[in-house]
C-alpha cells in the first residue's frame, strides 16, 4: 500500500474513532467531562472568573466578577483540536514510548492555550463585545489549529530525529 494512502487511512480511522467516542461521551454525560474540566480550569486559574452550571446542564455560564458574560459549551473545551492532533500523530507513527508522554503533554499544552483563549474571549466580551464574534469564530480557532499544526511539526521532527539516532 502506498505510504500516503496508509497515512490517510490511519488518520481517517483514528479521527473517526476519536470523534465517535467523543460523541458517545457528550451524548451520555451532561455536561461532558471535558467541558467540566475547562470550567474547572477557568475557576482555578482566574480569581475574577467563576463558572456556574446552566439549568439545562448543557454547559456553564462564565461569570466575571459575578456577572454572566459568556456560555461555555461542549465546543469550547478544545477536544476537537486534540483529537485531530492525536489522529495525525498516530497516522504518522513513531516510537510507542513517545506516545506515552506526548499524548498527555499535548493535551495539557492545548488546554493551557484553550484556557487562555477563553479568558481573552471573556475580556473581549466585556471591553468590546462587537469584536467577540470575529475572535470567537475565526481568529482563535485559526490560532489554536495553527498551534496544533506546530505541535504536529514538532512530532514529525522529533520522530525523525529518533529514527536517525537509532540507525
Amino acid at each position: 500500500m502506498h505510504p500516503s494512502l496508509k497515512f490517510l487511512l490511519k488518520f481517517g480511522s483514528s479521527y473517526l474513532f476519536g470523534n465517535l467516542l467523543y460523541w458517545i461521551i457528550i451524548d451520555k454525560i451532561k455536561p461532558d467531562p471535558f467541558t467540566q474540566f475547562a470550567a474547572y480550569l477557568l475557576d482555578v486559574c482566574f480569581s475574577s472568573i467563576s463558572t456556574q452550571l446552566r439549568n439545562d446542564a448543557s454547559g456553564f455560564m462564565v461569570l466575571l466578577n459575578q456577572k454572566a458574560i459568556v456560555n461555555l459549551a461542549e465546543g469550547c473545551n478544545g477536544l476537537a483540536i486534540w483529537i485531530t492532533l492525536v489522529s495525525f500523530c498516530l497516522a504518522y507513527g513513531g516510537k510507542l514510548k513517545s506516545f506515552f508522554w506526548f499524548i498527555p503533554a499535548s493535551f495539557a499544552i492545548l488546554q493551557i492555550g484553550n484556557i487562555l483563549r477563553l479568558w481573552i474571549l471573556v475580556q473581549i466580551k466585556t471591553t468590546n463585545a462587537s469584536y467577540f464574534p470575529l475572535f470567537h469564530e475565526y481568529i482563535f480557532p485559526a490560532i489554536l489549529y495553527g498551534f496544533a499544526f506546530l505541535i504536529m511539526v514538532f512530532w514529525v521532527k522529533y520522530q525523525n530525529n529518533l529514527s536517525k539516532k537509532s540507525n
